[in-house]
């Protein structure tokens, strides 16, 4: 039986599914990770578009109006960054947000 001290073993067993609706998955920066069919077809995109391009199709290339929302996103993850800091700590890694 495996333990901390000897390692941690994970047995597990993975299956598609299903679904009826369309979707869009992307990594936290954006970049699409994969999407369903509808979603294919309706924005006329072959899933071979992102083998061809290693560097990543981000998000705001199919919706330039989520550009305002990964903006927004990147500022408050940047406000909150400085709260976890102290004032002197601020100035001196001060950035533009």
């Amino acid at each position: 039986m495996p333990n901390l001290k000897e390692g941690i073993q994970y047995v597990g067993m993975i299956r598609p599914t299903y679904t009826e609706f369309d979707y869009i998955i992307t990594t936290l920066n954006g970049n699409v990770d994969c999407f369903s069919k509808g979603v294919s077809s309706l924005l006329g995109i072959s899933p071979s578009i992102f083998k061809e391009n290693n560097s990543g199709i981000n998000i705001m290339l199919l919706c330039p109006e989520l550009i305002e929302v990964f903006d927004l996103r990147r500022k408050l993850i940047k406000l909150q960054s400085v709260k976890q800091m102290g004032p002197d700590e601020f100035m001196d890694n001060q950035e533009p947000i």
